[in-house]
């Protein structure tokens, strides 16, 4: 009798694991450890990606009950089948086979997609106020679904999502897809797809009401480019909320249209601003090889009347040079673009063989231009007082002047590829109340690529003058090469014409260049090698200074530090010399 009931227990215990019901401690375990396999042969890439993807087997584990899986496995060709539809594949042949292997299980399919069907017949059409819309028929002229191409149904979604997308953008809020089908037969082979959109009119801006007080109205309306009866465009709302975080004078600028309550098919935007804080300090302290220690000290008052007028005092101690600076800003009609700036300093300059000081005041007009240039005409009066070499002098100057600054790069902080080109032309005449007569060019220019797994940097820098008397044209007027930003390996302002007894006095014209590869160490360590050449010179003279070197950069929250070992090509400079330097990359 116990014979008999052991035998009964141990045929119930198999028929429950045949079932799935029921398994041994050690199955179960071991099932865990398995993985299921499926293999899909015949096709591959993004065909395979989505049928495995849309195989509702591929979600069972080996512990799930046979029956589940044999079920599944037993639709699978309807998955297989929904999964190639989206691609044109609408008769496709399938071979499939299961295996129970041990504690798990495997299936095999093998897949013959079939002929891809092609779009015989595309019907797009955009009625309303859309329909003369440049942007709709950009979008219609650009879209892939095309008679004779491979059948997509991710191109046709894709479409009727861009239309509807767009719609929103601009304004169209009564309209709606009348038609929106895709007709497949594929006995007959043909894939017709259609979307008809009905834009209805197009709304318009209403009133740009502005919350704030710390500014006069009429000059924050200024900033936006919005006027009521415009018609709507999301794009327009963006750029209103980017110009008002540029301007330097809100801290928060929470542009919304009031969409649920439009009249006459105009909506209204509420612009809620929070100002800046009034005044800022800034104190800091740094060292570069050029100037060693130095001492920054500035003071900014960001509201000085209700007009958006700003006033900035600097002061920067070394034992090179030293600057006290002001400057009054004031918005033009248009802030977003234009400024003028009333600018005066003083500057203390001692440098081995040169000693300057100088006062100055300038009148600058300052606009961004659309194709992304910053252009300066400026007005500059400088007294200057100097020893450089044995010239000594004491230079009066009126420098009318004109600049051009413009930068692109893929990252603010630390770009992988970008550039920046910087001119100026400025001059003096005995005619307009100064004391020499010049003409001075400049040009710089920087540039950054991906190069295997770091970077190229590049600059160069040319200046040219034609000067009349050149022994009455101040220092600061002059070119002198050799520093941290110039020709690593050469002192700040070392290399240059000299006079009689060898000490450098600067020269007319200038070249220097630089070429530098940066390699990532780790984390925002990375190290460089580096070749500069340049000089400053007169006439043709240009006599050459070459140096090469290596370097660490640090990538730290306030910019990069650059430290670099240059070794000057010269017989009988210097073997070495350190260099130390912080600032951005453009």
């Amino acid at each position: 009798m116990l014979l008999t009931g052991r035998f009964l227990y141990q045929v119930m215990l198999a028929l429950l694991v045949s079932l799935g019901l029921a398994a041994p401690s050690f199955a179960a375990e071991a099932d865990k450890q398995a993985k299921p396999e499926i293999v899909i042969d015949g096709i591959g890439g993004e065909l395979a990606d989505n049928v495995r993807s849309n195989l509702r087997l591929a979600a069972q584990a080996c512990d799930a009950p046979i029956w589940r899986i044999r079920r599944l496995f037993e639709t699978s060709d309807s998955d297989i089948e929904a999964a190639l539809r989206p691609f044109g594949y609408y008769t496709p042949k399938i071979v499939k086979h299961y295996t129970r292997v041990k504690s798990c299980w495997s299936a095999h399919f093998t897949v013959d997609a079939g002929t891809r069907l092609r779009w015989t017949r595309v019907d797009v059409q955009v009625d309303g106020e859309a329909a003369s819309d440049p942007a709709f028929r950009a979008l219609i002229a650009a879209n892939k679904l095309k008679v004779g191409e491979p059948v997509s149904h991710a191109d046709y979604e894709d479409l009727k999502s861009e239309i509807l997308l767009l719609a929103a953008k601009r304004g169209y809020r009564d309209g709606r897809l009348s038609v929106h089908e895709l007709r497949v037969d594929p006995r007959a082979g043909t894939a017709e797809a259609l979307l008809h959109y009905a834009s209805g009119p197009r709304y318009r801006f209403g009133e740009v009401r502005f919350q704030q007080d710390a500014f006069a109205p009429d000059f924050v309306k200024r900033y936006s480019q919005i006027h009521a009866g415009d018609y709507y465009d999301v794009s327009a709302i963006a750029q209103l909320q980017r110009d008002l975080m540029d301007s330097g004078l809100f801290t928060l600028a929470d542009v919304k249209p009031e969409l649920a309550a439009t009249q006459d098919k105009r909506v209204a935007l509420d612009v809620r601003l929070v100002p800046r804080k009034r005044q800022a300090y800034l104190a800091g302290i740094g060292v570069t090889t050029d100037e060693g220690p130095r001492l920054r000290l500035s003071y900014e008052n960001r509201r000085l009347n209700r007009w958006g007028h700003t006033g900035e005092a600097s002061l920067r101690l070394s034992s090179v040079r030293s600057n006290l600076d002001f400057a009054y800003n004031i918005p033009l009609t248009d802030p977003r673009t234009e400024r003028l700036s009333l600018q005066a300093g003083y500057q203390s300059e001692h440098i081995d063989d040169t000693d300057s000081e100088s006062y100055k005041a300038s009148v600058r007009h300052i606009r961004r231009r659309a194709d992304g240039w910053v252009q300066t005409l400026f007005v500059e009066a400088l007294k200057e007082r100097f020893s450089t070499g044995g010239e000594r002098g004491d230079s009066m100057l009126l420098i009318p002047g004109i600049s051009w600054d413009r930068r692109s790069a893929d990252d603010p902080v630390s770009p992988q590829r970008g550039w920046r080109l910087a001119m100026e032309l400025r001059g003096a005449s005995k005619a307009l109340l100064s004391d020499a007569d010049f003409v001075r060019g400049h040009v710089s220019a920087k540039g950054i690529l991906p190069f295997g797994s770091g970077r190229l940097l590049g600059r160069s820098e040319l200046g040219y003058s034609l000067v009349g008397g050149f022994s009455d044209l101040p220092p600061s007027q002059r070119f002198f090469a050799g520093g941290d930003n110039s020709v690593r390996g050469y002192g700040y302002h070392e290399l240059g014409p000299t006079d009689a007894s060898g000490l450098v006095v600067g020269g007319r014209n200038i070249v220097t260049a630089s070429i530098e590869y940066e390699h990532p160490i780790v984390d925002k360590w990375s190290a460089a090698l580096f070749a500069d050449t340049g000089n400053a010179f007169n006439g043709m003279d240009l006599n050459l200074h070459h140096a090469v070197g290596v370097g660490v950069r640090w990538r730290s929250p306030v910019g990069p530090v650059r430290l670099d070992l240059a070794h000057p090509l010269d017989k009988g400079a210097d073997p070495f010399r350190i260099h130390f330097s912080l600032g951005p990359d453009l």
